[in-house]
């Protein structure tokens, strides 16, 4: 029986009660190559693990997660169960290739037990652990968590899982806040939060015909860090630019805050039930499938000089912070435009559904060609709004980024076409100085007289969206791309292959300067950013 069928199979069964038994602490790891054996047949697969780690497993206790057809392999990833629960970290990972012949497994995996104490710990079946622990007391608990924190007491989305993490049940939430997520652990039996991690979101095809325009953009960055010196501009293109984008005369989204989306009615579950919303709740993945629908439902109008161009294309569209437009009311050369692109507002409270604006207008091509990157003093938002030229810069960089991967076999029909939008001038004072990355977006702040500005520096835009690419690759279920100086590494690797392919891998001033060039083991700080630094040579 081979692999697809048996997979079948095991699915029928793992909604019955399993025995009850626990797995202990101590899982082993095991792994080997089509060269040993290429048999895919699942069974075979589990005998082969219980041959190697001396356990007795069965294909009842393991269940799909994620099956993805990669440029040459077929990947499936299964966890192990206990009762219906996933066993966090434990997992089974299989690559065959197009013949169906196996290439690689990997897995950990845990034995049974009969320790009397771990089988009463989890004997609960996932109907258990939700009856213990409902929604509400979740909630409850989460916001106690999240408002206590001494920094940031957002909440903007949140998931969570009931798993067996070191022969405990624990329920562990993921939370998103304004500058990081919350990792939230509870035991359901005794009600109780017994972890709470927080970590910073990493810093620093279509049928529509596309167009390009040349330009002159910074190959690298405007300024040198340590030195100052400008650097010149070069010639390129605009590339991928859509002719036609949607039309939203007025806040399209307007019709979505005709209820309140308070902190305090958030709800990821009651959230998406008519009676949950019906009595208050609220759940961020229904208000971002509404916005979806009223962005499809947008018409499509030329995007031209006459009406005035906006830079919006395949894999980027640029945007400005709607509070950076509110602040320069009556003060800007152009007519803001709204555009379609919806964004989560959140205040201090509560979360507002809301659209924002369309980068300055371009009369000509010759307007975007000639369009001066003037370095201003003091970072002046509203004159680099009236100048155009950051949208230009940013613009140029994200689509350079896919441009790089493509050529670099990164062509997955999803993952490599998703766009990626840009959002500039987040005038928040806590924000300042910074770019980030988070949900398919690229984030720029406002900056001080002695910062650069980071729309220009394409090294920290090409870094922030490696964490996006990872992301992606990642997936649902693998956190691999979010543990501290892996993370960065990955962000590092992606950003050095746009680096090398912009660049010719040649020399430029600041190179040697920047903390991926150091001679010294890294900055010997123990910083995630130094752990998982990559070389540039």
């Amino acid at each position: 029986m081979k692999l697809k069928l048996i997979l079948a199979f095991s699915t029928t069964y793992i909604s019955l009660v399993s025995s009850l038994v626990a797995f202990a602490s101590n899982p082993k790891s095991v792994r080997w190559t089509y060269k040993e054996d290429n048999n895919s047949d699942f069974v075979h697969i589990i005998d082969v693990i219980n041959q190697k780690t001396g356990f007795a497993l069965s294909v009842s206790d393991f269940s799909m997660m994620e099956s993805r057809k990669l440029a040459k392999y077929n990947y499936l990833m299964l966890t192990q169960l206990q009762n219906g629960l996933p066993v966090e970290g434990n997992t089974l990972r299989i690559w065959t290739n197009n013949q169906g012949e196996l290439f690689q497994v990997e897995a950990q995996v845990s034995d049974k037990t009969s320790s009397e104490s771990v089988k009463q710990s989890l004997s609960m079946s996932p109907e258990t652990v939700q009856a213990l622990l409902t929604s509400d007391t979740t909630m409850d608990l989460v916001r106690n968590e999240v408002f206590n924190h001494p920094d940031d007491k957002q909440i903007r989305n949140v998931q969570w899982k009931d798993v067996i993490e070191k022969d405990k049940v624990l329920r562990i939430i993921k939370v998103k806040g304004k500058r990081g997520t919350h990792l939230i652990k509870i035991d359901p039996i005794g009600k109780k939060v017994v972890d709470h991690l927080y970590e910073e979101f990493p810093n620093a095809d279509s049928d529509i015909k596309t167009m390009s325009i040349p330009v002159h953009i910074y190959p690298i960055y405007e300024e040198v860090e340590k030195t100052n010196e400008l650097m010149p501009r070069v010639p390129a293109y605009l590339r991928n630019l859509v002719s036609k984008i949607h039309k939203a005369d007025t806040d399209p989204y307007s019709p979505l805050r005709s209820m309140k989306y308070l902190y305090t009615m958030l709800d990821p579950f009651k959230g998406l039930t008519a009676a949950g919303r019906k009595d208050g709740f609220w759940a961020p993945t229904y208000v971002k499938r509404q916005g979806n629908a009223i962005l499809n439902s947008l018409p499509l109008v030329d995007n031209n000089f006459a009406s005035g161009f906006v830079l919006e294309g395949k894999f980027t569209s640029i945007n400005i912070h709607p509070e950076a437009i509110k602040q320069f009311n009556g003060k800007l050369a152009f007519k803001p435009k709204f555009s379609g692109q919806f964004r989560f507002d959140y205040r201090d409270d509560e979360m507002i559904p809301t659209a924002t604006y369309h980068g300055k207008p371009f009369a000509s091509r010759k307007e975007i060609e000639r369009v001066d990157a003037v370095r201003l003093p003091d970072h002046n938002v509203l004159e680099y709004l009236n100048n155009g030229f950051d949208s230009v810069q940013v613009y140029w960089a994200v689509d350079q980024l896919f441009e790089t991967l493509h050529k670099s076999g990164f062509n997955d029909p999803e993952l490599s076409t998703r766009p990626f939008h840009a959002f500039l001038y987040d005038p928040d004072i806590s924000m300042k100085n910074n770019a980030y990355y988070t949900d398919d977006t690229i984030n720029f702040t406002t900056y001080s007289p002695n910062q650069g500005n980071m729309a220009r520096d394409n090294t920290t835009i090409w870094h922030e969206l490696g964490h996006g690419v990872m992301d992606r690759l990642m997936g649902d279920f693998i956190n691999l791309a979010g543990t501290g100086g892996l993370s960065e590494g990955m962000a590092d690797f992606v950003a050095q292959m746009v680096l090398h392919d912009v660049t010719g891998a040649s020399s430029f001033p600041g190179l040697s300067d920047m903390r991926i060039m150091n001679q010294t083991g890294f900055f010997l700080t123990n910083e995630v950013h130094d752990d998982g630094e990559v070389s540039y040579q």
